[in-house]
């Protein structure tokens, strides 16, 4: 069997990490003198590693994880958003003052806070909530602030995003 057959074959049987490993290792086992089992030992160790690399691809893929974001990267510019604001919330001062900031923006907006870098210096967790304006604007958004603040004062946190 020529090797273009080979290749053709292995690819058929989706043996493809051995088929991109075939000439090497077929190479390296002439001139080395390697015994057939040491050629093929070394051709499914190549199939093996391809297969394991595949599968934390797809792992990969699919858990979807966020794009990783840094603010020192984001183009104001094109975008309507005070900078200045943006860098004062930022910087997490307003945590240490005990001021409350509330983001509004309907849903997919980018309103979620807990991935900011000033979270993790905290001393204590912060009492953050976010919501839709739909939500808020409902007839039951003074039942959820006043649900809100009761949690917040048991809790001791200043940074309620509905009181």
């Amino acid at each position: 069997m020529e090797r273009h057959d080979m290749l053709l074959k292995l690819k058929a049987l989706k043996r493809h990490g051995m088929a991109a490993a075939f000439d090497e290792v077929i190479d390296e086992g002439i001139k080395r003198s390697r015994t057939p089992f040491d050629v093929l030992g070394r051709l499914l160790a190549a199939e093996d590693s391809e297969r394991h690399a595949r599968s934390i691809r797809y792992q990969m893929t699919g858990a979807k994880f966020p794009e990783f974001r840094e603010l020192a990267t984001f183009d104001f510019a094109e975008s309507p958003v005070n900078q200045q604001q943006i860098r004062t919330l930022h910087d997490g001062g307003f945590t240490e003052e005990t001021r409350n900031i509330v983001l509004v923006g309907g849903p997919g907006t980018g309103k979620a806070i807990t991935g900011w870098p000033w979270q993790f210096r905290r001393s204590r967790p912060i009492d953050a909530r976010a919501s839709s304006t739909s939500s808020t604007s409902s007839t039951g958004s003074s039942k959820k602030r006043r649900l809100a603040s009761k949690v917040a004062s048991r809790n001791g946190s200043p940074t309620s995003m509905w009181s």
